[in-house]
């Protein structure tokens, strides 16, 4: 009798275990399939820890791949992630999370140099398409998704990290220190909508101030102030 109750315990703990990793991977594969989605960058991570009590989750190894014809592999890394969500929002048209804590990411910025046949004249891209965005006469807005749910990120919050810049004229990456940053009401749908969200793709241009101003190449320095609008 005591091996039956042994061998049965035994099952049950075995069951809960493959059941809860099991529950690990599934919403691995929905959090990264949707983050791909909303960034339009494919991603990958891996769900180190959920506390569904605290409402958390720790992410480690997160990466988010480069376009094609880039020099780096990764246009985003951090080694881990630390997240604090809000269960009841998931049932809503509003995910809400209540931060983010970035700890010792990477940014991989590039500026792309395309020659037009048959014109002197030089076009210049960059891996997250900031450029276009800086320079258009009509900025692009974020419309009210009807079918998407949206999300806002009360606190999001940046330790310890680094960008490497490659332009044109430098065949390596420039490793640049930046500083610490806090951002508060981050989202995905228009800021001057319902919510009053802060673009997620408008923190690119403040990154990209604090680049700026920590660039130690002088050529660099200015082919961004002259096309990305600096004063």
């Amino acid at each position: 009798m005591k091996k039956i109750v042994i061998i049965f315990s035994f099952s049950i703990l075995t069951l809960l275990t493959l059941a809860f990793i099991f529950d690990k991977k599934i919403i691995n594969f929905v959090i990264e399939k949707n983050l791909s989605n909303i960034i339009n960058f494919n991603s990958n991570f891996k769900i180190n820890r959920i506390n569904y009590f605290s409402q958390q989750i720790e992410i480690i190894d997160l990466k988010i791949k480069n376009k094609k014809n880039y020099f780096n592999e990764n246009v985003f890394e951090a080694t881990k992630v630390l997240i604090e969500y809000d269960l009841t929002s998931i049932f809503s048209d509003l995910i809400v999370i209540k931060s983010i804590l970035l700890i010792g990411p990477k940014f991989y910025f590039e500026i792309l140099e395309n020659k037009i046949e048959g014109n002197r004249n030089e076009n210049l891209n960059d891996n997250v398409d900031l450029i276009k965005t800086i320079n258009q006469e009509n900025p692009k807005k974020y419309p009210k998704k009807e079918k998407d749910k949206n999300f806002i990120i009360k606190i999001v919050k940046i330790n310890n990290s680094s960008a490497y810049v490659k332009s044109p004229q430098n065949k390596t990456n420039i490793n640049i220190n930046l500083s610490n940053m806090e951002f508060q009401n981050v989202g995905n749908a228009d800021k001057n909508g319902e919510h009053k969200f802060q673009h997620f793709k408008d923190i690119f241009k403040i990154i990209l101030m604090d680049i700026y101003f920590k660039i130690p190449d002088q050529s660099l320095k200015e082919l961004v102030k002259k096309n990305y609008k600096i004063n």
